[in-house]
């Protein structure tokens, strides 16, 4: 078997002895850590990015047992294996096991080594076949600032820390998104708190939560968001809408991991991730007195930018097609290549967002299933449309530096490219053919490709 230091295992058994023989059995093979209680597994779980967990059923003397973890792990660490390795004499708990999500159930015997190897190979085949998928297929991108910022959140999501996130970006770039990206990632929930949306007067209690009688109208005790999200993300949107009389709340939440709720007579330990996210210049706001500066420090962990659409052109093709084929109504219409170049020439000030909106209403619209430049500009409300659109040179400039990356990054593929680009294979020769790009091949050893050299053209 082919060694894998980066598959975390951990083995959960209230025998310590076992837990010893295991590892001794598939030892150089997997890293392990080992627990033995359901309240120390989840501790381990918590702390370590773990992506296979084998367990007993049975933890005699202890108040949880096997089925407790699973439950929890199903419901906090979802992206998570788990085989049962278990010599349970009650069949009922086998049972209940069963009918959980598992990766296999294995009975403690004298040579169950090889049986939970194979089984551990399997679910770590699985585990990285559905992750590569979700990198694959969830977030589209064809824009070299995007790929760069999706492997640095690909390292996050591989990392053991806990550290806060500050995602910042235009309005519709797709900063929500992102956070469900990660989660997904992480195998976690996800509580949104929009603070645009949250009444002030109420945001306390929405947060942080209350008693009952805490206030008029306090009828019951209400957890809060905050509190909501434990074991997993909580989301703070619009952070710059955050009233000041919630910050220094906040900033307790993440200094000492505690919520102090409006009624509370002591403070709840949490388990959260803080993410939060902003179009704002929070230091600008930082100079206004208008927001904490500890705060800012505590949430900037990490910071992740998301570029808007008009510096990440190669997605304007690739998400307009990508809506219109996603749309009820939209999978028979055709962008006309005067059409994608008005795309492109439009600035974009709602990003994604205002895309997916412009591609709604030109279906629409349109009373045909060819899609024309004068019926782009017209939902964009831009410049008096001509009857006879013809492309400018500039035009036909972003047009060939798109069809350019997409084969440079494919290495001349044209079957991938057009893919990548979001078109038809035909179209992207017609398009070839039309801006004088040529057969776009690697040229032979020592010799300049007629990509590179046409590559070369455009960027000067």
């Amino acid at each position: 078997m082919k060694q894998n230091f980066t598959s975390k295992i951990l083995l959960v058994d209230d025998d310590k002895e076992l837990l010893e023989r295991a590892i001794e059995k598939l030892s150089g093979s997997f890293q392990f850590l080992t627990a033995s209680s359901v309240n120390d597994a989840t501790r381990l779980l918590t702390d370590y990015q773990i992506h296979v967990v084998i367990a007993d059923l049975n933890f005699e003397g202890q108040s949880k047992d096997g089925i407790d973890l699973i439950d929890y792990i199903n419901e906090h660490r979802s992206d998570i294996e788990i085989i049962v390795l278990s010599a349970d004499k009650v069949t009922e708990r086998v049972m209940d096991a069963t009918r959980r999500k598992l990766a296999a159930l294995i009975p403690k015997t004298w040579n169950y080594g090889e049986t939970l190897k194979s089984a551990i190979t399997i679910a770590m085949e699985r585990y990285q076949k559905r992750i590569h998928s979700l990198k694959d297929n969830f977030f589209l991108t064809n824009a070299p600032k995007m790929k760069e910022l999706l492997q640095v959140v690909h390292k996050i999501s591989e990392s053991e820390g806990n550290f806060s996130i500050l995602i910042t970006g235009e309005t519709g770039t797709g900063k929500e998104v992102l956070v469900t990206y990660l989660a997904k990632l992480l195998g976690k929930k996800v509580v949104t708190a929009n603070m645009a949306s949250i009444p002030r007067e109420t945001a306390e209690s929405e947060l942080f939560g209350h008693m009952k009688g805490a206030f008029t109208g306090a009828h019951s005790n209400k957890s809060g968001l905050i509190e909501i999200a434990h074991h997993g993300i909580f989301f703070l949107d619009e952070l710059g809408e955050c009233p000041l009389t919630l910050q220094a709340k906040l900033l307790r939440v993440l200094e000492q991991r505690e919520i102090m709720g409006l009624g509370y007579t002591s403070p709840k330990k949490i388990d959260v991730r803080f993410i939060a996210a902003t179009n704002c210049y929070l230091l600008e706001m930082v100079q206004k007195k208008l927001f904490r500066l500890d705060l800012l420090q505590r949430l900037d962990g990490i910071r992740l930018h998301i570029p808007p659409l008009r510096e990440r052109t190669e997605d304007i093709i690739l998400y307009a097609n990508h809506f219109l084929a996603d749309h009820p109504h939209g999978k028979n219409f055709i962008l006309k290549d005067c059409a994608i170049i008005a795309l492109l020439q439009y600035n974009w000030p709602g990003n994604i967002r205002e895309l997916k909106n412009t591609i709604e209403k030109v279906i629409l619209f349109s009373n045909s299933k060819v899609i024309d430049a004068e019926l782009v500009k017209r939902v964009l409300d831009i410049s008096q449309p001509e009857s006879n659109f013809q492309p400018t040179s500039q035009d036909n400039k972003i047009l060939k530096s798109n069809v350019l990356d997409a084969l440079t990054i494919e290495n001349g593929n044209r079957t991938k490219a057009a893919k990548k680009l979001g078109v038809n294979k035909s179209t992207l020769y017609r398009w070839m053919k039309s801006l004088n790009i040529g057969n776009a091949v690697s040229g032979k050893v020592g010799r300049p490709s007629i990509l590179s050299t046409a590559k070369e053209k455009v960027i000067s």
